[in-house]
């Protein structure tokens, strides 16, 4: 059921109203200006799919504002971060993020190429001179520090890590960490080779949306040791059966899924492609199109900015959403729209920063300040409605679940025995035929007097009559 700016809900309905979602965005895009990157980016997508290309496109750009933050309304900094999840069926029209990776993500590949021959380099050079005779410690070349930013997600903790303390602006201690990037298309590879690793990763994707830093000391002579500022931003592609098995791989609220930005994806049963085999291709898998090397060049633009960016009016903006949630929240008791809510803003200011910044470019080059327009607020809300809308559907009742399950699991226990409960039944003075009531014969009865008395939770006052020295017994663990 989409969510409304105005905090309206349209009516519930099984299917997603792809339609509407299209009409809100659609306006928001301007295919006719050359600097709305994300107009260029999803130009050839259905529209009823261009909302999850702004999703992913956001995210590739935004990535080269890595030298980038700005100040929230909690009055913290934020760097653009983001972790996407595109779900949907295996054949379903997920391939539109290797497109757009394709694209987007060119210029930070041609740069990692340069960076991955010196490394191959090195290592080649430190191999002939290792299975030299006679080598001696000075011919082993020093083991350069390279930034090479865009990893694949089948990478080891181990090198990881190393990439995440080599990927800095320079050698000084006031050096800024970029940010890495993965695009995977499929989850479930990643899954399988995950295996040994799990726990790491998932812990360095929980740190990466607010850039903490995570502790490493290892003994191995290659890892990275000390303090890292995880910076990794990924756009991955994924079934359902793969995203599940990879929450269940945390606990489903521990945080995890609050910072995802999801993009779900229409149902394909029943519909055939167009067929398009007598087309002619000109470009192959690796060169681009000229009208994409444009979008190459703004993201290189992009990548050379730096500092804090002044957006007061979308943070702002950002606030009243959120504050608008939060009554919704109360209003409803709707406890899944008041976890979502609080991360949701930092993704649309993130969100809306470099379309922003793409189209005042110039001007923002030269003041570090940009013109918040109602347009771009819009285009905020827009992302704060569907994240939120996204995020109830996909992880709603299965959240409701599992918090319905911990609380039963984590509720006290009131009594700690049945001796206690009938211990707290008995008069305060009790005779015999009292507490046999509670026993199969006299003499069970008997021996249940005996251990009061030792334990020191009665005393005989009269013959076949004892009083108790406690009014219960619902502390003490030992009673059966």
């Amino acid at each position: 059921m989409p969510y409304f700016g105005s905090g309206e809900i349209a009516d519930d309905q099984d299917e997603i109203d792809y339609d509407f979602w299209a009409s809100r965005i659609l306006p928001l895009l301007h295919p006719d200006n050359p600097r709305d990157i994300y107009a260029r980016a999803v130009a050839k997508m259905d529209d009823k799919l261009k909302l999850g290309g702004v999703l992913v496109a956001g995210a590739m750009t935004g990535t080269y504002l890595t030298q980038c933050y700005f100040q929230h309304y909690d009055a913290r900094l934020y760097r653009l971060s983001y972790l996407v999840y595109v779900i949907g069926p295996p054949a379903s029209g997920k391939s539109f993020l290797a497109d757009l990776d394709k694209v987007l993500m060119y210029a930070m590949k041609q740069q990692d190429e340069t960076f991955r021959k010196m490394e191959k380099e090195y290592t080649e050079k430190k191999e002939r001179n290792e299975q030299m005779k006679g080598a001696k410690e000075t011919d082993i070349p020093a083991k350069p520090h390279l930034p090479i930013r865009y990893v694949p997600s089948t990478i080891s903790n181990k090198v990881l890590y190393n990439r995440l303390t080599d990927a800095v602006t320079s050698d000084s201690p006031d050096a800024m960490h970029l940010h890495l990037f993965t695009t995977e298309t499929e989850l479930a590879t990643a899954l399988r080779v995950q295996v040994g690793s799990w726990a790491g990763k998932l812990d360095l994707e929980l740190k990466s949306f607010q850039n903490e830093w995570a502790g490493v000391d290892y003994a191995d002579n290659g890892s990275a040791n000390g303090l890292i500022q995880v910076n990794w931003n990924q756009c991955i592609s994924s079934t359902q059966s793969s995203v599940l098995k990879k929450v269940r791989g945390g606990d489903l609220d521990d945080g995890f899924i609050t910072r995802l930005a999801l993009w779900l994806m229409p149902p394909t049963k029943g519909k055939m492609i167009d067929y398009k085999g007598d087309q002619p291709v000109e470009f192959d898998d690796i060169r681009l199109a000229p009208e994409d090397m444009d979008i190459v060049k703004m993201c290189l633009e992009l990548s050379e900015l730096s500092g804090r960016i002044d957006c007061e009016p979308l943070v702002r903006a950002a606030w009243e959403w959120c504050d608008n949630q939060t009554d919704l929240a109360k209003l409803d008791n709707d406890d899944c729209r008041e976890y979502f809510r609080k991360r949701i803003p930092l993704y649309m200011i993130r969100y809306t920063l470099p379309r922003m910044v793409c189209m005042q470019y110039e001007e923002f080059k030269k003041t570090g300040k940009l013109v918040v327009t109602e347009e771009d607020k819009e285009f905020a809300r827009l992302i704060g409605d569907w994240l939120m809308f996204a995020s109830i559907r996909q992880w709603g009742n299965k959240l409701l679940t599992t918090w319905e399950s911990k609380a039963e699991e984590n509720k006290v226990r009131e009594k700690s025995s049945p001796f206690a409960d009938r211990y707290a039944n008995l008069p305060e003075t009790f005779s015999l035929e009292n507490i046999s009531a509670f026993y199969l014969n006299k003499k069970s009865a008997q021996s249940a007097i005996a251990t009061m008395i030792k334990k020191g939770l009665i005393k005989k006052v009269d013959k076949n009559v004892w009083k108790k020295l406690r009014s219960d017994i619902y502390d003490i663990s030992n009673f059966k």
